[in-house]
């Protein structure tokens, strides 16, 4: 039997992906930020910044528009626990973790730093624009390649991430939905 995504003859009908993008939930670099600004963002106690009290109830407050047929994260510990106390009511989606939807500048920004080897985070160089938008085009295609198989999937990440995808110039709310529809082929 061949799948609905599929159309005869081999080619791929176009499928709808719902995305479900979710803003981690506060963290210790927002509350600086809003004190101090550009400072906050490379200062070394946010490394791979944690929740605030404050962010991890909004994360338990996180309603899902439904149950998910899969949920991505970004590596960092915001995104990850705001996924992770969101997902509560969810046990069963399956959670994986792509480094493409990383905050946006990866470099320089101490809150973005992993202390991985494998880390693509650099102290001395900041991403640019054009390698945001190829994470981007990574991550959509990452969703073309599962789209045969999930049509709703939480995503949880980063302003400067969403916003590119989503091609807005404003900020998500912190551990709300925003519901987007993807069309891909």
């Amino acid at each position: 039997m061949v799948p609905t995504s599929f159309a005869h003859h081999g080619k791929r009908a176009m499928v709808a992906v719902e995305l479900w993008c979710v803003r981690h939930g506060e963290a210790t670099h927002n509350v600086d930020f809003a004190v101090r600004g550009e400072a906050a963002y490379v200062d070394p106690r946010h490394a791979n910044s944690d929740l605030t009290p404050r962010g991890k109830a909004q994360a338990m407050r996180c309603v899902l528009p439904g149950t998910p047929d899969i949920a991505v994260t970004s590596p960092l510990r915001r995104a990850m626990l705001t996924a992770h106390i969101a997902l509560r009511p969810h046990p069963d989606t399956p959670l994986v973790v792509l480094d493409c939807i990383r905050e946006f500048p990866n470099g320089e920004h101490t809150p973005n730093i992993l202390f991985r080897s494998q880390d693509t985070w650099r102290p001395t160089r900041r991403e640019t624009r054009a390698e945001l938008r190829r994470r981007v085009a990574q991550f959509t295609q990452w969703i073309r390649d599962v789209a045969h198989v999930h049509r709703k999937v939480a995503v949880f990440g980063h302003t400067s991430f969403f916003r590119e995808l989503l091609q807005r110039d404003t900020d998500l709310p912190h551990a709300r939905p925003v519901v987007h529809v993807l069309r891909v082929t």
